[in-house]
């Protein structure tokens, strides 16, 4: 009896993964606007964190709390110009003929 529920069982699980479906090729797709709104958004930022850094101070202070500052606030402007390279990495693969985006990496 516990042979033939087995096999039964087996059997049930065989022929339900032989009738299953394939995995579907389901599109993926990232919301750029969790990055920002529009990309006219995205342009003004980056302008202004292009700016921010043309102005940050070249020489670290030698206070060891000018200089916890200084840092904090230059891994802050790494990270703010980071997340626009990703996003225009983002916008320039998703349409390969877009040269603006590509090129606007690169500065």
């Amino acid at each position: 009896m516990k042979k033939s529920l087995g096999a039964t069982l087996g059997l049930i699980c065989l022929s339900s993964l032989a009738n299953a479906a394939p995995p579907s090729s389901q599109a993926y797709s990232i919301d750029q606007t969790r990055y920002f709104a529009t990309p006219e958004i995205e342009q003004a930022e980056r302008t202004q964190r292009i700016a921010e850094v043309s102005t940050f101070p070249a020489p670290a202070p030698r206070d060891p709390q000018a200089l916890y500052n200084y840092l904090h606030n230059a891994d802050q402007l790494t990270a703010q110009l980071q997340r626009h390279s990703v996003y225009l990495d983002l916008r320039a693969s998703r349409d390969l003929d877009d040269q603006a985006d590509a090129d606007a990496d690169g500065r």
